[in-house]
């Protein structure tokens, strides 16, 4: 596997995309590729992040990135405070549909990370020129 001047990796025929896990577009590009189980790296400065992985650190990334921790915790709160009231009202429907609406929004990406990565295998190797960790995902 070699660079070309596009900067991807791969051969001239199948050049690799490179993700950078930053935002919510990197996570939608990243799901996308593994929707169409397609190869890809994902690049990072992080020694300890583990793509594949189910390690509390790698989960913070991955939220981090979607920018659904807030609104997922939020939702997840909604949902405590419905079933915490002893009272059964109209409220009590209106936070759980809620909560439950708010977790799914914050959370709708990494949902789709969570179930396409068990489909795929990973190899990381660190790049001396820039410092950083490429993980090379492939379909199984």
């Amino acid at each position: 596997m070699r660079e070309n001047e596009a900067g991807e990796h791969g051969d001239d025929e199948n050049p690799l995309k490179e993700i950078r896990v930053k935002d919510k577009a990197s996570l939608e590009a990243i799901v996308e590729a593994m929707k169409k189980k397609e190869r890809f790296i994902i690049v990072t400065d992080d020694p300890e992040f583990r793509p594949l992985g189910y390690d509390k650190h790698s989960a913070e990334i991955w939220i981090g990135a979607a920018g659904g921790g807030l609104l997922m915790t939020i939702g997840a709160g909604a949902l405590v405070m419905a079933f915490m009231d002893p009272e059964p009202t109209t409220k009590l429907g209106l936070l759980v549909g809620g909560g439950i609406a708010m977790t799914l929004a914050g959370g709708g990406v990494i949902l789709a990370l969570l179930i396409t990565r068990s489909q795929y295998i990973s190899v990381m190797r660190r790049n001396p020129e820039t410092g950083q960790y490429e993980w090379i995902l492939e379909p199984r």
